[in-house]
This record gives structure tokens, sequence and C-alpha cells, in this order.
């Protein structure tokens, strides 16, 4: 089997006219195509809807979870918003407090138990099926240029 690696980077300059390359940036717009998917998509196969399904989960150091917003919305909106602060990640130690079979559990396991409601941002006992839990991965790279702001 053969294979190829393709390498790309975009960099800018500052206002010393320093080359500067965005590290966090590259590894958020990369996307690999194995060969296996690769060969699934050529012939038309279902590369959605497998079974069991997959649960991607966050985590973040606290008070540094993502946030997202429109661009048109205002900074003082968004930061006030009652859900500003609940996440997949900050879900599961609360649900660790309220639910015993909870405790029991790591936030990898937390998706074959539990089902995580994104209207009221929590975690739920599942009453059918289960889901597999993945964390996303964070290279050593990235995660030592995230600051955070812990007022």
């Amino acid at each position: 089997m053969t294979g190829s690696t393709a390498e790309f980077y975009k960099s800018t300059t500052d206002e010393h006219s320093n080359e500067v390359v965005d590290e966090i940036s590259m590894y958020y717009d990369c996307r690999y195509v194995s060969a296996c998917e690769a060969t699934w998509r050529l012939l038309s196969f279902d590369v959605q809807f497998r079974t069991p399904p997959v649960e991607r989960l966050s985590f973040h150091l606290p008070n540094c979870q993502s946030v997202v917003f429109e661009d048109d919305d205002r900074i003082d909106n968004v930061l006030n918003r009652p859900t500003v602060g609940q996440s997949m990640f900050t879900g599961w130690f609360d649900a660790n407090k309220r639910f015993d079979v909870a405790k029991g559990l790591t936030y990898i396991d937390m998706p074959t138990k539990f089902v995580w409601k994104k209207d009221i941002r929590e975690w739920h006992p599942r009453k059918r099926g289960f889901s597999i839990g993945r964390i996303f991965m964070y290279p050593q790279v990235a995660v030592k240029y995230i600051t955070c702001d812990v007022s």
C-alpha cells in the first residue's frame, strides 16, 4: 500500500514584519482523509449514521470553555448568558453530585449511561441505547498557547 503526506501552513506577519505561524489554527484547519475513508466515499458507501453513535467530549481548564456566538452578538450579552458557564465537562461534575450511578463513570464512559441534553445543558440517565465517548485530542503544542481569564 502506498501513501502520501501533505504539509501546509498559513503564516502572517506582525507589526515588526516578523513571520507568525498560528499553530492552533493550523491544527483545527487540518483534515486527514485515510485510505479507508476515501475508498468508502469513492464507492458511495455510507460514512455517516454509523452504529454505535460517538459523542465528542470536550474538556477545558476552569473558566476556559469555548463560547459560541454570532458575529453581530454584543459581547455583554454573550458573557451574561446563563448557560455560558455550562459545558459537557462541567455538567459531568454536576451529574456526579446528582446521580449515584455517575460517580462510578469516568468522563469518557459518561455517554454509555447518560445523554447530554443540549437544550438544558445537563447530563440525564439514558432510557435506551448507548453512545461511545471520544475526547478531543489536544496536542501539547497547542495547549501551551492557551491563555485563560480567571477573573
